[in-house]
């Protein structure tokens, strides 16, 4: 049968296959399955599976096990991205396990206190904690159901849809169907990597007759579907250095001694390390495509600073672009203070830029007049031209998205691309989301940083707390105090930061100079206040968590939290960067109130762990699969099954091939026809149809 003959077949509209018809075409519908290749694309979201029950303080971690236990307690709230979150207490005997389900509707209307319950799934250890996320659960004993020796497949379903029908209609749909799956890898390709065919990779993922054909199945699935956005990021750059080639920028010693004059600071190895490897990709006439991470205050401005000037000091023109206002003007003061000696001309663009000022910028950016430029969302105007724009800078990238900095990227003529995140990323999570961009990860904070010691502070030590607060403000330091929230919350008490600001003036600081500061505030009274903060005519900051990036107070010692609970870990990360930027030590404290037992586990991680990247690795094993603190691209299609907690050796495997693949040109022989396209599908996001020929 040939190619053409088979997409027909997969093509099939999802009523006329056996067992679907009109009365169930809408539920498939409901779950985006409208053709039989959609159908086959439809992964199980877990297995059930034999296998032996063990109580709880003999679980193994990594052994996938069942528990039988009681349900002591179970808790359901809304975080604070509007995820619904359940928890529940299982207790077997004096052991307790915590389980934990994100938007899992219904269950606690099902569940009991006192219930017997029993748990299937892989458990993990932290400290002195036993925990399952997105356990498979089932009211009643172990004892009553009996053990088979195949894993049963369990899909996402819809109102009117049951598990024992899906299984029926995959089940003949595989049978029918599987077989008209084009294989897009040559055999020998296969055999080198040691994967399945396509038709036996998609058997198995539905049916598999044990843990480890399922692993393998998993595995081809996960590497094509790595490999294939990764090699369409390659192939674009080959051709965008074909049609247009990026300026090149090269760095001489005279060039790196002129630069590092300006800074008022040395840098430190891991900023010259990852330097080397900027400086590498300028002096290429491959345009740089390159995210820049670090933890909090390891110096990724400075780093991006540097880039920008080498442009600068070639006669062209550099752009910086962050998600705010604030930080615009705020990397604007810090880069002005870096470069007073020098010649560098600046201007700052963005909403609140008046009209008169922003025709001037404008016209000087359009004649060259403008070195280097710092602006919001302001910089992608249709009407923004740059005569010499050779590097675009953008900073807190994963709020733009793919789209946005690629119209940035067209306001000159291929310029080098640095993209910049001030929240750690896992490396598999960094290589799976923003496979289009080289990686680079800043090692280290500057010398003299002093650390932040963190407090988690029970309501009986608040007044304890404070007055250590206080006795720092009378040694001339400086305090913020962050609320979730800029006004008061009618549904439940969450303390905001226009009530906070009048009780703390009236009680715990009412001797010191307080400002309140928040978003709902108009753009210049912010920087105003803020300012006046750096500027030490305050000296406490009310805010929410608008100070979390961009922030740089030296004097600035103290962070107080307010219903840590409602912030994220990378927020609390965030924050907790905000403090001990000089040379005095810093201290964090989260006044604690009421807590789930997930949230009170995760403000125990965030005090005991310092390091960013250890803490996304822990928020990402608590979770699960999912946008990552965020991190998850406008733009880019959502994993059918990447894991970034397990599959880090596969992304690496299929980024390595797809360099090679494009950079060899063995991808244009014939035998990688299917596979060319596929890629020219992903390039035009036609739903899935690029996981298969």
């Amino acid at each position: 049968m040939t190619a053409k003959e088979s997409a027909s077949k997969l093509s099939t509209p999802i009523q006329y296959v056996k067992g679907v018809g009109p009365p169930l075409e809408p539920c498939f519908h409901t779950l985006g399955i409208r053709t039989v290749k959609d159908l086959l694309f439809f992964f199980p979201r877990d297995y059930d599976e034999a296998a032996p029950r063990v109580a709880i303080r003999d679980l193994t971690v990594g052994e996938w096990a069942w528990i039988q236990g009681t349900v002591g307690d179970i808790q359901s709230r809304t975080t604070a991205k509007g995820k619904k979150l359940l928890e529940a207490v299982i207790v077997d005997g004096e052991a307790r396990l915590y389980a934990t389900w994100f938007n899992a509707q219904g269950i606690e209307k099902i569940l009991r206190v006192g219930e017997s319950v029993r748990l299937g799934g892989t458990a993990w250890q932290d400290g002195p904690y036993w925990r399952m996320t997105h356990p498979r659960w089932k009211r009643g004993n172990l004892e009553e159901e009996q053990e088979t020796d195949t894993l049963v497949p369990v899909y996402r379903l819809t109102k009117g849809l049951r598990q024992e029908t899906l299984r029926k209609i995959m089940r003949g749909a595989l049978d029918a169907y599987c077989f008209e799956i084009q294989e897009a890898f040559p055999e020998s390709w296969r055999q080198e990597r040691t994967l399945l065919e396509i038709a036996q990779a998609l058997e198995w993922i539905h049916f598999p007759p044990d843990r480890e054909n399922l692993e393998q199945a998993r595995r081809r699935l996960v590497y094509q579907e790595c490999l294939v956005p990764r090699l369409a990021a390659e192939a674009a750059r080959v051709q965008e250095i074909a049609e247009s080639p990026a300026i090149v920028l090269p760095v001489d010693a005279r060039l790196d001694a002129r630069i590092r004059r300006l800074l008022p600071f040395d840098l430190t190895e891991g900023q010259n390390v990852a330097l080397k490897e900027i400086t590498t990709d300028l002096a290429s006439e491959a345009p740089m495509r390159r995210l820049l991470q670090g933890d909090v205050g390891s110096g990724k401005t400075a780093v991006a600073l540097y880039a920008m000037l080498v442009a600068v000091a070639h006669g062209h023109q550099a752009a910086l672009m962050v998600p705010t206002e604030i930080l615009a003007r705020q990397h604007s003061q810090r880069i002005q203070a870096y470069l007073r000696r020098s010649h560098v001309r600046m201007g700052v663009l963005s909403k609140g830029t008046p009209g008169a000022e922003r025709k001037r910028l404008l016209a000087a950016a359009r004649d060259g007049e403008v070195d280097l430029l710092i602006g919001t969302q302001a910089l992608l105007r249709a009407d923004l031209g740059m005569r010499n724009l050779a590097l675009v800078v953008v900073d807190e990238q994963h709020r733009f998205g793919v789209r946005q900095r690629t119209r940035l990227r067209a306001a000159g003529r291929s310029p080098h691309l640095l993209v910049m995140s001030a929240t750690p990323i896992p490396r598999s999570v960094a290589l799976g989301q923003f496979g289009d961009l080289d990686i680079t990860t800043i090692q280290g904070v500057p010398e003299g940083r002093q650390p932040v010691k963190t407090y988690l502070v029970r309501a009986e030590q608040g007044e304890k707390w404070w007055e250590f607060v206080r006795r720092k403000l009378r040694e001339g330091r400086q305090a913020y105090i962050v609320a979730p929230f800029a006004q008061e919350k009618r549904t439940e008490y969450v303390a905001d930061v226009e009530s906070l600001f009048e009780k703390l003036t009236n009680d715990e600081l009412s001797s010191f100079r307080v400002a309140h500061v928040h978003g709902k505030m108009a753009t210049q009274e912010k920087l105003g206040v803020m300012e006046d903060f750096r500027q030490g005519n305050y000296q406490a900051l009310v805010a929410t968590s608008l100070v979390e990036v961009g922030m740089d107070v030296p004097n600035a010692t103290i962070m107080t939290i307010y219903h840590p609970q409602q912030f994220g870990l990378a927020q609390l990360h965030q924050l907790r960067g905000r403090v001990a930027r000089g040379s005095h030590a810093g201290y964090c404290a989260c006044l604690l109130t009421e807590a789930s037992v997930a949230a009170r586990e995760r403000l125990e991680n965030f005090a005991r762990v310092t390091d960013g990247f250890r803490l996304a690795e822990l928020d990402l094993k608590a979770r699960g699969q999912g946008d990552v603190w965020g991190t998850r691209q406008h733009g880019a299609p959502k994993s059918l099954l990447i894991d970034f907690s397990r599959d880090a050796n596969i992304l690496e495997q299929a980024a390595a091939d797809a360099r090679q693949l494009v950079q060899d040109g063995a991808w244009e022989k014939p035998a990688f026809d299917r596979l060319r396209g596929l890629v020219a599908r992903y390039s035009s996001r036609a739903a899935w149809s690029w996981l298969s020929g």
